[in-house]
């Protein structure tokens, strides 16, 4: 399906988005655009931000991960730095 929407360049260079066309290709806040220019056409891939859940396990360590431990001891150690002054 083609979706033919047109942006607007602010006066910073910034590029505003279409609510369509952002549904059609799943956009969201945080994501990256990459904009790739050839025989004076732009082309735009979206680059997902990825979540901190995303990348558990990532890396091959042999060992269990549990996420739920794991987040327990990430605000533990937020706590303990704070209350540091960190």
């Amino acid at each position: 399906m083609s979706v033919y929407e047109s942006g607007k360049v602010t006066s910073k260079g910034q590029v505003t988005i279409p609510v369509e066309v952002r549904k059609q290709l799943g956009i969201a806040t945080g994501d990256k655009i990459i904009v790739i220019i050839q025989n004076g056409e732009a082309k735009l891939e979206v680059r997902k931000q990825k979540k901190l859940t995303d990348l558990v396990g990532i890396l091959k360590t042999g060992q269990e991960h549990d996420l739920q431990e794991a987040r327990k001891s990430a605000m533990d150690w937020l706590g303990d730095s704070y209350k540091k002054g960190e």
